[in-house]
């Protein structure tokens, strides 16, 4: 057996027993995202070029502190009122946050090295506040909306389905190439990717209809996300893909023998979960 189905097998355990304990105690996957945020973090300081020194990870560790936020603000079916007004508290906060630890970064490094370093600075900050806001957004999902643990497993299966289709699809009856950014992939594959997530909406909305109450006509509603889902799934990998292609690096980091790091497994998901927690908020509590 070769080692990237090892790895593969062992890795897809790990994060499937995290996702278990999640369903029974949602507090210990904290540590399980802020572990996978702090790695991800690392692999894209060492993609772009950026030294791996102990300030830096050290902001790094605090833009990615934001994700216990969430834990916070507990979603309770109570108080429906109050679950609009600890939403917003949440997104408040985080954004604050970034911005502070985004400005003791900056005046740290303007105090230290001079002028010449804010661009360097800015550019950091960036990286940081989008990997915290996708991780972010798995924990409030988590945390702050009702069926959170579903959601979550909702917006982490998507991606898997979008990749799958689109790999299959685009290795077999792919002719026409999408972008010179990921030279494999193709229009079809692409194509195939939109649908993919959008049929396996419909059958969430066929699982969910009675127990929600819904009515038959919203499954419109349903393969449309889907649609967005898939096409902001496939943005992610081609965001990551230019990347690492700017970087001259095949994988994001070595983490997981045979796939890569952290990034290479969570690239598209970064991009996923951020509107999984706009949509479901805007569902739930708009």
């Amino acid at each position: 057996m070769s080692t990237r189905i090892i790895s593969a097998l062992i890795y897809g355990a790990i994060f499937i027993a995290f996702l278990a304990l999640g369903a029974w105690r949602p507090g210990l996957m904290l540590i399980f995202w802020l572990a996978l945020a702090f790695q991800a973090s690392r692999e894209l300081q060492d993609l772009t070029g950026v030294e791996d020194s102990k300030p830096r990870l050290f902001f790094c560790l605090l833009h990615n502190l934001a994700l216990i936020l969430p834990a916070f603000f507990p979603y309770n079916p109570a108080y429906p009122a109050r679950n609009v007004a600890s939403a917003l508290s949440v997104w408040l906060i985080f954004l604050c946050w970034q911005a502070v630890v985004g400005f003791l970064q900056t005046f740290f490094y303007l105090h230290r090295e001079g002028v010449e370093s804010l661009d360097r600075s800015l550019a950091s900050f960036s990286r940081n506040f989008y990997l915290s806001l996708g991780f972010f957004s798995a924990t409030y999902l988590l945390f702050c909306l009702p069926y959170g643990w579903h959601s979550l497993l909702w917006a982490l299966v998507t991606p898997w389905i979008t990749d799958s289709l689109a790999w299959l699809v685009g290795s077999r009856y792919g002719s026409h190439p999408l972008t010179p950014i990921s030279p494999k992939k193709t229009v079809e594959g692409f194509l195939a990717g939109l649908l993919a997530p959008g049929i396996f909406y419909i059958l969430v909305f066929l699982r969910v209809r009675g127990e929600l109450g819904l009515a038959f006509y919203q499954v419109l509603a349903f393969f449309l996300f889907g649609l967005l889902a898939g096409f902001v799934a496939q943005l992610g990998d081609l965001f990551e893909s230019a990347l690492k292609r700017a970087a001259g690096a095949k994988d994001s980091g070595q983490l997981i023998p045979g796939h890569g790091g952290i990034l290479d497994r969570f690239d598209s998901s970064l991009f996923v979960l951020p509107l999984f927690a706009l949509v479901l908020s805007l569902a739930w509590l708009g």
